[in-house]
């Protein structure tokens, strides 16, 4: 596994993500911009070891969250039922590019340079290999 693996598996996610119309940043900005929007945080864990394993080359599982956020602007209401929406719209362009969603998290306030925003996390994974040799 190479850096490269890494930086492509943002970049897929990223890629499909703003083919559907979500505005994505591949780590967490300084300013968070116009949203709704969706930002990449590493996974619980980042990088896990298999048990997969042989002389050559071992399998590690790379995860990624991609934290979708709501319009701080609107009220709970209206944020509520943006954030399904963009939900959806996520869920269906990450399958739609080959991704397998791991692990919906329930909805819950972020907070980015003061502001609240109602956010929910979608961990992503992908199987990538280490060459031992």
């Amino acid at each position: 596994m190479s850096t490269n693996a890494l930086a492509t598996f943002r970049a897929n996610l990223v890629h499909a993500l703003d083919q559907a119309g979500i505005p994505t940043t591949d780590h967490l900005p300084s300013v968070i911009g116009t949203t709704p929007a969706a930002i990449l945080q590493h996974g619980a864990p980042y990088l896990e070891l298999t048990d997969a394993q042989t002389y050559a080359e071992a399998e590690v599982r790379a995860r990624l969250d991609v934290r979708l956020l709501a319009d701080p602007t609107t009220d709970n209401a209206d944020a509520t039922h943006a954030l399904d929406h963009l939900l959806v719209q996520a869920a269906t362009a990450l399958t739609r590019a080959g991704f397998d969603p791991l692990d919906f998290q329930e909805p819950e306030i972020f907070v980015s340079q003061g502001i609240n925003y109602l956010s929910i996390r979608i961990t992503v994974s992908a199987w990538l290999t280490i060459d031992r040799t």
